[in-house]
């Protein structure tokens, strides 16, 4: 989907072209991580847009990190209702080693390894980095993003990404609230993080290989 990205704060988008031969290739199965209190903007811009490159191309998978089907958004949790927000209904579940499976009985010779991880930001996003992560959700995350060629963020997602290790030595943006806040930066020194940037792509080598991180800003702005 990427082209010889180098590590840069504020890219052309240009530079985010598909590559012409990707089409002949088969689908690519993106991981979408639903925790509770996602925000709902986070998943439904990018993958509106992703989605028209069409299903020949990009497949979307839907993985839910509680077990249950339908995961509430945090847009009624932002005006202080606690009744949670709309749902989204999740298709997969996290399965060992970085793997999804169907959910309701899929079984782990079911699963499957997606090509591209995206993790949205939200309120729950606080209850992961905060240590309340009862269902593994970062050590999935690390294990996922090996086998990965893409991973990508939006607002806080990224926070969630640098817990799990993923943006260790790398350029990385977040959300400018949390940022003005050093809150990120005080929970994960290890990454290079840059405030002032929109969106930041740079580039991981994995087990020898290339692999293209992209975060950005919340919640309109990435």
């Amino acid at each position: 989907i990427i082209v010889r990205v180098q590590q840069q704060r504020q890219p052309s988008l240009l530079s985010l072209k598909p590559r012409r031969a990707f089409r002949t290739q088969m689908p690519r199965i993106v991981a979408c991580l639903l925790f509770p209190g996602f925000e709902l903007l986070d998943v439904a811009a990018p993958l509106e847009l992703l989605g028209a490159v069409g299903q020949e191309t990009l497949q979307f998978r839907y993985v839910t990190t509680t077990g249950g089907e339908n995961v509430h958004s945090s847009l009624m949790e932002a005006s202080g209702s606690g009744q949670g927000g709309p749902r989204l209904q999740a298709d997969f579940e996290m399965a060992p080693d970085g793997a999804i499976r169907p959910l309701g009985g899929g079984r782990n010779e079911d699963a499957i390894r997606p090509n591209v991880l995206f993790v949205p930001g939200g309120v729950g996003t606080r209850r992961l980095v905060s240590g309340d992560d009862e269902q593994g959700v970062l050590s999935w995350i690390a294990d996922c993003v090996q086998h990965c060629e893409i991973v990508f963020s939006v607002c806080t997602g990224s926070w969630v990404l640098a817990r799990a290790g993923v943006l260790d030595g790398l350029e990385a943006t977040s959300n400018k609230a949390v940022l003005r806040l050093g809150q990120p930066q005080r929970d994960r020194p290890q990454v290079m993080w840059q405030a002032s940037a929109r969106w930041v792509v740079a580039t991981a080598q994995r087990d020898g290989r290339e692999q293209v991180v992209v975060t950005s800003s919340g919640v309109s702005a990435g």
